[in-house]
């Protein structure tokens, strides 16, 4: 019973939320000389299982250490460019509308000039 709680933790573990004092842990224990994948298999595959769990996490989490920032700039630079594009759609609107304008005056123009 207990392992299956521990297996559902490790499968519902929030990796995208990894806390820096277990991820330096982490890095610490699967950097460690000691820490051979195969030398892991050969005595226990579930050590080994749970070995390349860890190694996943930790990289998983360093990699969202320079993702993380990269995304918070790209949703920046969205909403920047979300206020540009309505910016220039309302410019359009006012271009076109003075189109409109200059066009109908050159219509009165013409049509005064006809009287003439």
């Amino acid at each position: 019973m207990a392992d299956i709680k521990f297996l559902e933790k490790l499968k519902t573990y929030d990796r995208d939320a990894v806390p820096d004092k277990i991820l330096k842990k982490v890095k610490e224990l699967t950097k460690h000389a000691d820490f051979k994948l195969e030398a892991m298999e050969k005595s226990s595959k579930a050590a080994a299982g749970l070995a390349k769990w860890c190694k996943a996490i930790r990289e998983y989490a360093e990699s969202l250490l320079i993702v993380k920032p990269l995304l918070a700039q790209q949703a920046k630079m969205t909403e920047e460019l979300k206020v540009a594009q309505q910016s220039v759609d309302s410019k359009q609107k006012d271009l076109a509308q003075i189109k409109q304008r200059l066009s109908d005056l050159q219509d009165d123009y013409q049509d005064t000039l006809s009287l003439i």
